[in-house]
């Protein structure tokens, strides 16, 4: 697909040549599941001289299953003469307790523990089997997930020490590679189903997109490269620019808006300086359209305000003991920073329950809601209807009834869906059987709520 040709170990170590992966003195260290990609990537290190040993994590998730992949594991370190190095963990315990997904955490656990293996000398470098139907379906992601530009990057050759020598080749060829030398390798039964987003785009959408495009693999590879190259390139602009329009004193951000008035992608900047901050596009659209004339205008983000001041927008943390009237969340959102606490918003992809009290994590059906979505505090009149109830109650008559005090009323907040704000969240307490998961829920987004000590 990359003019490499088909795998094996002569177009293997092309590929590592051509994308400068690794050189003849490294030690190649192979994290590895018992999948096909990384059982085939395990062989072909082995046969390029210069495989040091296998790292594989048992997340113990199927049972007997991860206990045989990790056996298959350990009889190819033996049959190649290298060291297994093995970690047991349960990343749904990790998950459950810093508001991750399962895939997101077991990613944290196995690249967190790859580096410790490198950093005490197992290895110069460690290979991973991602290969090019992996980077379609994880561009494909990151643009339903609306990224940006890092986004369409995908996945890179080579990160720090992680190096993927098998992206040039497809799913197919290694499954050619595999039979050719007729090894045994484990399938993990969790990729067949549809549970997750992964692989409905795997079952469903990339087929009838290789059906269009055959040549599709080569396309995405090139414009990979191509969006990988325009983020470099953006990146060292907005270097260059943040030296002329941007002011920093401490944690205060001034910006020059007529130094701006010529720089013709100047909302693509606000993005990049704004967002981080909790700004949401809206406002940054607002922010883009300001001339060095405006005056008075506010935008409070998460945890940030903006006020524009005779040809300034001056950016600064909101003043401590002050907390926001109300945020809006947008679908990109991800992080609401508050002096009184942090909501975070996690797409994940099945049912994670709460642990028995946790009422300030809960999992809600991601397609009942309305954006933008508005935490704020609670008001006099507010309702929700609680789940199992037909009608709604106050919110008022609900903290009564949980003999709240009046500081823990004061401090009580609410999440808003749709335009006309219905309360779908009263955090801590109670969540709206609107948006309340069920047999029909397809998408999931966890939201935690993680308060502050006054003082912190």
């Amino acid at each position: 697909m990359s003019g490499i040709g088909q795998l094996n170990l002569d177009t293997f170590l092309k590929s590592a040549e051509a994308y400068h992966l690794w050189g003849p003195q490294d030690a190649l260290l192979v994290g590895i599941s018992g999948g096909p990609d990384s059982v085939a990537l395990t062989h072909l290190a082995h046969r390029s001289g210069q495989l040091a040993g296998l790292a594989h994590v048992n997340y113990h998730l199927r049972g007997a299953e991860s206990d045989q992949d990790e056996q298959l594991v350990r009889q190819l370190g033996e049959q190649f003469g290298v060291p297994v190095h093995v970690l047991h963990s349960s990343p749904d315990e990790l998950a459950a307790c810093m508001g991750l997904s399962l895939q997101m955490a077991a990613r944290n656990v196995r690249y967190t523990w790859w580096n410790e293996l490198i950093a005490a000398g197992q290895g110069s470098c460690l290979l991973t089997g991602h290969q090019a139907d992996d980077q379609i379906e994880t561009i494909l992601l990151h643009w339903l997930r609306g990224t940006g530009l890092a986004g369409w990057s995908g996945i890179p050759c080579r990160r720090d020490v992680f190096c993927r020598p098998l992206l040039p080749f497809t799913r197919q060829e290694v499954m050619a590679y595999l039979e050719n030398e007729g090894l045994v390798y484990r399938l993990d039964s969790s990729n067949e189903t549809n549970t997750y987003l992964r692989n409905q785009l795997r079952h469903q959408i990339v087929p009838g997109l290789l059906k269009l495009k055959p040549a599709l693999h080569s396309l995405v590879q090139q414009q990979s490269q191509d969006a990988a190259g325009a983020l470099l390139a953006a990146e060292a602009a907005m270097d260059q620019l943040t030296d002329q329009v941007v002011r920093k004193e401490g944690n205060t951000w001034t910006f020059d808006l007529s130094k701006l008035q010529s720089v013709r992608w100047s909302s693509f900047a606000w993005y990049r300086w704004l967002h981080p901050k909790g700004f949401s596009r809206d406002q940054l659209q607002a922010i883009d359209r300001l001339t060095p004339h405006d005056h008075g205008q506010y935008f409070e983000g998460a945890g940030w305000e903006c006020v524009v001041n005779r040809g300034q927008v001056i950016c600064q943390p909101v003043r401590p003991g002050v907390s926001p009237a109300h945020h809006h969340i947008w679908p990109y959102d991800q992080v609401v920073d508050r002096p009184d606490g942090m909501l975070t918003l996690t797409s994940v992809d099945h049912y994670l329950s709460s642990e028995p009290g946790d009422l300030n994590r809960m999992i809600v059906d991601a397609d009942q809601l309305v954006y933008p979505l508005t935490l704020r505090e609670w008001r006099a009149g507010d309702r929700i209807q609680p789940k199992g109830m037909a009608g709604s109650k106050k919110i008022k008559d609900i903290l009564i009834d949980a003999k709240a005090d009046r500081f823990e009323k004061e401090k009580t907040l609410v999440l808003t869906h749709g335009p006309d704000q219905e309360i779908i969240w009263l955090l801590g307490y109670r969540l709206s059987a609107q948006v309340h998961p069920g047999p029909g829920t397809r998408s999931y987004l966890e939201l935690q709520w993680l308060p502050k000590e006054q003082g912190a």
